[in-house]
């Protein structure tokens, strides 16, 4: 009987670890496929080290935010730049409540200060790139060259080019 019992902890712990390696497999994964998730996480880890709950809220409103930003299909480039914005955000309100609670000398107030302004112009750069892009609706254009040359151009109706004219 004692056998069985050592024998299933050992098994409750080779499983914990496989857990353990599998997710660190997964997260390596992330890392390398998915830069600026990489960046997101570690920033989170910065704004709520030792708090587990405040990470996944913060993980939670990171994927509502992706998901009202892209929309039914985003392009290739309005993906990246909403990681951009996204990684922007998790910046400004970090610098944010650090200089709310700031109660040190000027000189670091003043670096707060600035690192706040920096990470909101970039918040508001992004999102005035990605406003930029999609308002001009570029169509995707596609050059082969070689033996046999093809050149395509696809051209994507403007946003709302489609409504139903019942409706206007």
């Amino acid at each position: 009987m004692a056998k069985d019992q050592e024998i299933a902890t050992v098994e409750k712990r080779m499983d914990s670890r496989l857990h353990e390696l599998a997710e660190q497999t997964e997260m390596a994964r992330a890392d390398f496929d998915d830069l600026s998730y990489s960046v997101q996480v570690q920033i989170i880890h910065k704004i709520c080290p030792n708090d587990a709950d405040d990470r996944k809220h913060l993980n939670t409103r990171l994927r509502e935010l992706k998901q009202e930003l892209s929309g039914p299909a985003p392009t290739p480039l309005e993906r990246l730049l909403i990681e951009r914005i996204l990684t922007c955000w998790l910046e400004v309100n970090w610098y944010d409540s650090r200089a709310a609670g700031f109660s040190g000398s000027v000189q670091l107030g003043n670096y707060y200060q600035k690192r706040q302004d920096r990470a909101h112009r970039r918040y508001l750069s992004a999102v005035k790139a990605l406003a930029q892009v999609r308002r001009l609706e570029l169509p995707a254009i596609q050059v082969n060259i070689g033996q046999h040359q093809v050149n395509a151009l696809t051209v994507q109706a403007p946003r709302g080019a489609l409504r139903d004219p019942s409706k206007t």
